[in-house]
C-alpha cells in the first residue's frame, strides 16, 4: 500500500505540473495511465472517486477517447462507471 500511495502521489504531481505548463499538455495516454495508476489501489469508494475525477478531467479536456473509457471501466465498479459515462 505504501508504494501504491507513493505512485499515486507522483502521478498526480506530474499531471498537475503538465496542466500548469504552457508547453506541455496531457494526452489520452496521460489520462489512461493516470486511471491505471489509480487502479493500483484496492477496490473502494476512494478508488472510484479518484478514477472518475481523472476521467472528468479527460472529458473536460476533450481527451476521453474509447481507450480512456475502457480503462475507467476496468478500474471502477459498475455503479461508478454508469454515473460518469
Amino acid at each position: 500500500p505504501g508504494e501504491q500511495t507513493e505512485a499515486l502521489k507522483i502521478a498526480f504531481a506530474i499531471l498537475k505540473t503538465m496542466e500548469m505548463d504552457e508547453n506541455v499538455s496531457p494526452t489520452t495516454a496521460t489520462f489512461r495511465n493516470m486511471i491505471s495508476t489509480v487502479g493500483l489501489l484496492p477496490p473502494s469508494k476512494e478508488r472510484n472517486q479518484l478514477a472518475t475525477s481523472v476521467f472528468e478531467k479527460a472529458k473536460n479536456a476533450g481527451l476521453a477517447d474509447l481507450f480512456v473509457v475502457k480503462t475507467l471501466r476496468t478500474t471502477v465498479d459498475t455503479g461508478a462507471f454508469v454515473t460518469v459515462v
